[in-house]
């Protein structure tokens, strides 16, 4: 496929219709239910990056931004090129096939996300240098003296600091996605005036600042699982293929009653509905759980499974307030009360 160049594009106006292709691609890989490494997903992966780059030719060959504009400064309309480097750190991080289905998927791998890294780097640094508030987020950066500002990465930080920030992130990212639904809406009228655009593409550049930040954080996790397969390798040591999945079981909805399986059956007419005595009746049929007052099946070939079966189905009759279940808890409770672990046990107490 030929690369797009910046002749491409005539006007400003064939680079916001690029645009909004590429960010369209963005979305539906997002919600592609093709494997990531299956050939098809992999050739839209390959057609954005390629129109990606192709845009921020076209960008920079219109001249649309000054190294010394703010954020403010920006058209409202242009604001939406910033994410380029982010999309492209996001499309390349997608790559998992070698470009001729062979060679040493490794060592590939390790290339692409290391380019994937470059990209979104770059992206911070776009940003800040525009007055977007990034961390600091490796010790490239130096100060006047040419002396490195910051010595110590976030990834070496402690654990307690690292989840405290996970959580703010989550937090901020939450708060972000809604106040972008709201501005979305708002921007498809006929009518959308530069403010709304404006706080529009401020909020997704501030989202994708998060998301940078957090791909980063993957990236030199997976960097480091590589490095070490491949001293494996070299060492001779043979690595353990990944073990396949079993069939995943299909998602139902338990109920206490028919009335309840009747009203959430119709909230979700496609997963299976059983109330608690149907699931009994299934699980013992299946041969998991005993019939009734069996006391256990002479030749399970798993009790574990069972106990564990039968403990789901007594949790849930306590969650719904089975007067059965509850009243035989409490007895138990109070059985446990006057009668003190080992009390029974009287053997070998001289």
């Amino acid at each position: 496929m030929a690369k797009v160049n910046s002749t491409d594009f005539d006007d400003v106006e064939c680079l916001l219709k690029e645009y909004s292709s590429i960010y369209n691609g963005y979305q539906f890989l997002e919600d592609s239910t093709n494997p990531s490494n299956s050939l098809v997903y992999q050739e839209q992966v390959k057609q954005l990056i390629n129109k990606t780059e192709g845009l921020v030719h076209g960008v920079n060959h219109h001249s649309l931004f000054s190294a010394n504009e703010d954020l403010t400064e920006i058209p409202a309309d242009h604001l939406r090129y910033i994410l380029l480097p982010a999309l492209l750190g996001y499309f390349t991080s997608k790559q998992t096939l070698t470009p001729d289905g062979k060679g040493d998927v490794g060592s590939y791998r390790k290339e692409v996300i290391e380019k994937s890294q470059t990209y979104y780097k770059d992206y911070l640094k776009l940003c800040r240098l525009y007055g977007v508030e990034t961390p600091v987020i490796d010790d490239e950066e130096l100060d006047e003296n040419g002396e490195v500002k910051n010595k110590k990465k976030p990834y070496e930080k402690d654990a307690v600091t690292r989840k405290t920030e996970k959580v703010m992130r989550f937090k901020a990212k939450k708060s972000l996605e809604t106040k972008l639904k709201d501005l979305f809406t708002k921007l498809n009228l006929d009518h959308v005036d530069d403010d709304t655009k404006r706080e529009y593409y401020t909020a997704l550049i501030n989202q994708w600042v998060i998301t940078a930040v957090e791909e980063l954080e993957f990236i030199e996790d997976e960097l480091a699982i590589l490095e070490h397969m491949s001293k494996m390798r070299s060492q001779g040591i043979p690595i353990a293929p990944p073990k396949p999945k079993g069939k995943p079981s299909r998602p139902f909805i338990l109920t206490k009653s028919d009335l309840q399986k009747q009203v959430f059956g119709l909230g979700y007419p496609s997963v299976p509905t059983y109330t608690v005595e149907e699931f009994y009746d299934a699980q013992v049929a299946a041969g998991v759980m005993p019939p009734p007052g069996a006391g256990g099946m002479p030749g399970m070939e798993n009790e574990a499974a069972a106990a564990e079966a039968e403990a789901i189905v007594k949790e849930f009759k306590v969650e719904q307030d089975d007067e059965e279940t509850l009243q035989k808890t409490r007895e138990w409770d109070d059985w446990k009360d006057d009668h003190r672990k080992g009390w029974g046990n009287r053997k070998n107490m001289g």
